[in-house]
């Protein structure tokens, strides 16, 4: 699992994304970028332009003379207004469904266990013999490994 996160460039989440592999990833960043949901990309803006696409020429990073000498304009390079950052979060992700799993498992098998301590303490047969109560023990230790305590 490939996580997107859009930034604000004072570090702010604006936008996220979770995508299933780098080609998606890719494709997710362009369509989001070319959305304007995040904010404008790097680019350059004609002189003329400047009022209508809302940009203050002081806060230009570059500026450049484009054209011929019979029609020589300004143009200003404006910097991106977010930051994007890319992060193969498959190991986390694969190892949290794991530990979901193995707490799922825990939880499911405390009847047994409480079960098989009564029935014991009860006198009574107890539904497991030993060896099924040695294995279950080793399984829900092994499960409990794949926990992460917070």
């Amino acid at each position: 699992m490939i996580l997107v996160i859009f930034s604000s460039l004072q570090g702010r989440e604006i936008f996220r994304g979770e995508c299933t592999s780098q080609e998606e990833a890719d494709s997710f960043i362009k369509n989001t970028i070319a959305s304007g949901k995040v904010g404008k990309p790097d680019r350059w803006v004609a002189d003329q332009d400047l009022q209508s696409r809302g940009e203050d020429k002081s806060k230009a990073l570059e500026t450049k003379e484009t054209g011929g000498p019979d029609s020589l304009s300004m143009v200003y390079r404006f910097g991106t207004e977010f930051l994007v950052s890319k992060m193969d979060v498959t190991r986390e992700f694969i190892a949290k469904q794991e530990a979901e799993e193995a707490m799922s498992f825990v939880a499911k098998t405390d009847f047994k266990i409480i079960r098989h301590f009564e029935q014991i303490a009860l006198s009574v047969p107890p539904t497991m013999s030993d060896k099924e109560f040695k294995d279950l023990m080793r399984a829900r230790e092994k499960a409990r490994l794949k926990i992460k305590m917070r």
